[in-house]
Order: structure tokens, then C-alpha cells, then sequence
């Protein structure tokens, strides 16, 4: 189930991920922003990027695709 964050909630967002990691989960942080409307375990396709602030490289070492 995807998390959102306002933007400045920094320590949220690292603490989360951290302890959905630690936790065996999938984690990520993606480089865009949607709408605070997005609801439920949607990631939103193209037409529900607002911006996108960084460019990502999806590393998937678990499948030897790091």
C-alpha cells in the first residue's frame, strides 16, 4: 500500500521507509508528486503527475537487476 507525504515532512518519509524496509518490504520513493485527491493504493499513472523533481533509477537487486 503506497504512503503519501506533504513534501517537508522529511523525517516521516525516512522513518517509514526505513522501518518498511527493515520490515521486507518493497520500498521506494518516487521523483513526483500527485494530487492530494489520490486515494487508496492507486500510484496514479501519467496524467496524475503534478512534477516531477528527480529522475530515478529503478535498482532491483533481488532480481539481480541492480
Amino acid at each position: 500500500m503506497p504512503s503519501r507525504f506533504a513534501l517537508d515532512d522529511i523525517e516521516h518519509i525516512v522513518s517509514t521507509a526505513i522501518g518498511n524496509c527493515e520490515a521486507g518490504h518493497n520500498t521506494y520513493i518516487e521523483g513526483r508528486t500527485v494530487p492530494t485527491s489520490l486515494r487508496g493504493n492507486a500510484r496514479g499513472r501519467l496524467v496524475n503527475t503534478v512534477a516531477v523533481f528527480a529522475l530515478v533509477i529503478d535498482s532491483d537487486a533481488d532480481k539481480s537487476m541492480g
